[in-house]
């Protein structure tokens, strides 16, 4: 039996209490007030002082993206950091990680992947390909950050993907956080685990740093 990885994420709230909560107010206000309410007040918040930030939208099709920008207010030659939401969609916490960029505000070629998954379902149309598909294709160094608790990443397809990029000759590094469920950055709700998540984020800009563009 194929265990229910969003109770992983949400804490004991389970997949049927979650569709329900989607089918009155939309996937992303009912994952993100079911995820977040129990752990309101471990949210962080980064401050703006020095930070400008910017709301809008991209057109996909005939779907528009919503997008937050967040740089440094002084003048200068910055890189591009993109910041790709979870399922909930652009929530607080993911304006708040994009602002916690803007203020390292650095160089950087790199990636790092938060708990992305690795074997996702293949869907004609849709998603045709997964990671593990184009492990050769991909140039930038790559440093994985996953949870050894996460129902829905199992740690032999962790190990498969840092095995694959670095079979290709890429630059690799995958991090398991023993007890760590999915969504363990996520201060915002009852997945969030402080001390994987600080280790975590220091991994990222240690990353990042080691990676500059000259």
């Amino acid at each position: 039996m194929v265990k229910d990885w969003l109770a992983n994420a949400y804490g004991g709230v389970s997949r049927r209490e979650f569709l329900a909560q989607v089918g009155v107010t939309g996937i992303g206000l009912a994952g993100f007030h079911i995820a977040a309410t129990p752990v309101a007040g471990k949210v962080i918040t980064t401050s703006l002082d020095g930070i400008a930030v910017t709301e809008g939208t991209v057109p996909s099709g005939d779907f528009l993206i919503p997008i937050y920008e967040a740089r440094p207010v002084t003048a200068g030659k910055y890189p591009v950091v993109l910041v790709i939401p979870e399922v909930f969609g652009m929530h607080e916490h993911i304006k708040d990680v994009t602002r916690r960029f803007a203020a390292y505000s650095r160089e950087v070629k790199a990636a790092v992947a938060w708990y992305g998954q690795i074997r996702p379902v293949i869907t004609k149309g849709v998603r045709m390909v997964g990671p593990l598909n184009v492990a050769a294709r991909i140039k930038a160094p790559i440093l994985g950050l996953y949870g050894g608790e996460d129902l829905g990443i199992p740690v032999a397809d962790v190990r498969a993907m840092e095995a694959a990029l670095k079979a290709a000759g890429k630059t690799a590094e995958f991090i398991i956080y023993p007890g760590a469920p999915h969504a363990f950055f996520a201060d915002y709700r009852p997945s969030y685990r402080a001390d994987a998540a600080k280790d975590a984020w220091s991994r990222c800009i240690a990353w990042f740093k080691g990676n500059l563009e000259e």
